[in-house]
């Protein structure tokens, strides 16, 4: 294996880590320089870095996920797939400067992200509303029409919906659920929901 897949072997075996995240991912690559020097880096140094504890600790020096990651390369090989990291030179710079951005950002397609606009068309965040004509004799539970009643006013976080219609937060996220497969609603990143019709 060549040094580039080598250091992408290590980058992906990152992101399958349990317990690592994002957040954690960026403070891991920060603290040790690169994602094959987290494997390499004694346990007891990656212990200072916040938010890393004896669990991830234990998740990150106990685990197949080299070996997953090995099979991953080879795959990404064989279908051309583009891959991307956060330390890479083509990374885009908004999702650098996120604190949700995605250590590790994989396509098939050949294209160049160089903005946000980029990852959100990827996303398919770009959706546009529907045409009122269509949706104007949809049948609406009354669920349903609670939700697009309060999204009517303005898009909302799905804490605040919970805590405007009174139910608990594994009805809303299932109501809203529905409600998106139907198409009467987006999601928006950040758990945030509008109206879509």
């Amino acid at each position: 294996m060549i040094a580039e897949e080598d250091e992408m072997k290590y980058q992906i075996a990152l992101s399958l880590i349990d317990g690592v995240g994002d957040v954690i991912g960026k403070k891991l690559l920060a603290y040790c320089g690169s994602a094959k020097a987290v494997f390499l880096t004694p346990k007891d140094k990656l212990a200072t870095v916040s938010g890393v504890g004896r669990v991830l600790l234990d998740s990150i020096i106990n685990t197949d996920v080299l070996k997953r990651a090995e099979k991953e390369v080879l795959f990404i090989k064989k279908e051309e797939i583009k891959h991307l990291f956060y330390g890479d030179k083509k990374y885009p710079n908004r999702l650098k400067q996120s604190e949700k951005g995605y250590p590790a950002y994989k396509t098939k397609q050949a294209i160049l992200l160089e903005s946000a606009a980029d990852v959100i068309k990827g996303l398919n965040w770009d959706v546009k509303e529907k045409d009122m004509q269509q949706t104007m004799f949809i049948e609406l539970r009354e669920s349903e029409q609670k939700i697009i009643d309060l999204l009517s006013i303005n898009q909302l976080h799905i804490d605040t919906i919970a805590e405007k219609l009174g139910w608990n937060f594994s009805k809303v996220a299932n109501e809203l659920l529905q409600a998106e497969f139907k198409g009467l609603i987006l999601s928006l990143p950040g758990k945030i929901y509008k109206k879509n019709i």
